[in-house]
This record gives C-alpha cells, structure tokens and sequence, in this order.
C-alpha cells in the first residue's frame, strides 16, 4: 500500500436553490475523518440554473497525506457491496492517473458514505505515478 500515492482530492458539490446550503456542507464535513474537517476550504461560486435560479458551486482540495487518509477513510466506510461493485467496474472510473468518485448526498449528511449518482459529491483523487493495478491491490487492502 505505500507505493500508491495520493497527489490531492479535489471535492467538488452543488447547493441548489431549494437546498440548506448549510445542510449540504454538513453532508460534506460528514464524509471527511474528523481531524480533517477543519482543515478543509471550499472555495463558493454562484451559478444560474437553467430557468435562472442560483446554484451554488463549492470546491475544496487536500492534499498528500491528508488526501490518503481521506481517500482511506472513503473506501473503508464504504458497504462490502458497494466496494466490490466499484472495483469491478473500476476501470469506468480510472483515467491517466485519476479516479473519479460520486458520493450520495443525502446519504452523507445521515453519516453514512455510499456511492450515488444523482446530485452528488464528486470526488477527483488524483494519484502520483500509480497504475491501475496497484490501486485495485490497495482497494483490496484496505476494505480487507
């Protein structure tokens, strides 16, 4: 596992218009080990949905051991079904060095970490010089 290194995550999420943006940076602070949430800034940008309502964009980035440890965390938390179904489909989600990761929102601000696919929390993991198989042996290992 210590030859598979971590470069950043980079998390990024919407807070729609009939969204608590404090709930939903709950959600986020929710998906993140304890002594990292404080260490966490989310950059906010105000966007206009298609019929001109604001949406809200937060992006924050960690990096290194930070990121390791959050990109641990992720994978541990996960459910033995969800962890298997993303390894078998890994390569979807695997591109030059990056892997790519969509959490459940609504999941998340309940506490618990779950893959999900409508308005979620998006996840760019970004590796240093790693391949494909070295990543699916550390996910092996780490949900082992």
């Amino acid at each position: 596992m210590k030859s598979l290194k971590v470069s950043f995550i980079e998390i990024s999420f919407f807070s729609h218009a009939t969204e608590d943006d404090e709930k939903v940076l709950t959600a986020v602070n929710n998906i993140l080990p304890p002594d990292l949430k404080s260490k966490v800034e989310f950059k906010k940008s105000t966007l206009r949905g298609y019929y001109g309502n604001p949406i809200l964009f937060f992006k924050g980035t960690i990096r290194k051991n930070d990121a390791f440890q959050l990109f641990t965390h992720i994978f541990t938390h996960l459910s033995n079904l969800e962890h298997t179904s993303y390894l078998r489909d890994i390569e979807l989600y695997f591109d030059k060095g990056t892997l790519f990761l969509r959490l459940d929102k609504q999941s998340a601000f309940q506490g618990a970490i779950r893959l999900g696919k409508a308005d979620p929390i998006h996840l760019k993991i970004k590796f240093k010089g790693s391949n494909i198989k070295c990543l699916i042996e550390t996910l092996k290992e780490i949900h082992s």
